[in-house]
Formats: C-alpha cells, structure tokens, sequence
C-alpha cells in the first residue's frame, strides 16, 4: 500500500510559520526606522527621538555619505574588494584541489 502524504499544516509546521512571520515582521520595523531615521534631520532626532515617520525630510546623510571625503566608501571599497578577491581564491584553490579526484 502506498502512503500518501497529508496536505495541510501541522500544529508544528504552523508554529514554525508563525515564528517565521513574526521574525520577517520585526525585521521590516526595523529596516523601516533604520530608513526613517536616514531621511530625519539629525537635530529633530536628538530633540524628539526615533519614530517610524521622517521628521524634517532631508538628504544630508546620504549627501555625506556619497560626498567622496567620507570614510565609508572607502572601507565598503575594501571590504568588496576583500570579498572578491577572497572568492576567486578559494575558487581557484578549490578548483586545482578537486581537478585530481
């Protein structure tokens, strides 16, 4: 006799779900105040705190950040090129490893 497997959801799989939602939930609040706080004036931040809204939309972060004089693109510039260059080397030593078996 053949077993067919049943189509639903468990009691377990549903809890795992629901962790699952719940984290991805807390996640997107995150990323949003994170985003929020970007586009906020620095001073109105100070003053008022965080909140899920901008306060006083502005660019100057990211007029800082992509002005060229700050230390971010420059470390981001490092940290690709580490990657890149890490990647093809393990490639590459992977590579002449395995081409005998």
């Amino acid at each position: 006799m053949l077993h067919t497997k049943r189509r639903g959801l468990s009691v377990g799989n549903l809890a795992v779900h629901l962790v699952f939602l719940c984290s991805c939930a807390v996640d997107r609040v995150h990323l949003a105040l994170v985003l929020s706080v970007s586009l906020s004036d620095e001073n109105l931040i100070f003053t008022n705190g965080y909140s899920l809204l901008p306060q006083g939309f502005t660019l100057s972060a990211y007029q800082y950040i992509f002005s060229g004089s700050s230390p971010l693109l420059s470390a981001y510039g490092v940290t690709v090129f580490v990657t890149v260059m890490t990647t093809f080397l393990h490639l590459l030593v992977t590579s002449m490893l395995a081409y005998p078996l």
